[in-house]
């Protein structure tokens, strides 16, 4: 079995719209402010289903994901 890829996660709060829907998704990477902007909680974990939806759903696209070791944006 292989390692899970590490991911380092980013999110821009000039896009945020404060729409949540990160923290509903995967509350265990992203939280809120006081103004609902998004807050990210831990910026490299092991990359689960959960954060792929979290960076999906976002309507404004203020979020990604990057290969930790390579660089590469691995979400959206």
């Amino acid at each position: 079995m292989s390692q899970p890829r590490r991911l380092r996660v980013e999110a821009d709060v000039d896009t945020c719209a404060g729409a949540r829907q990160c923290v509903l998704s995967d509350p265990s990477v992203f939280g809120h402010d006081e103004q609902n902007l998004v807050v990210v909680l831990r910026f490299e974990v092991d990359d689960h289903p959960e954060l792929a939806e979290a960076i999906t759903m976002c309507p404004t696209g203020a979020l990604s994901a990057i290969d930790a070791d390579t660089g590469e944006i691995i979400y959206p």
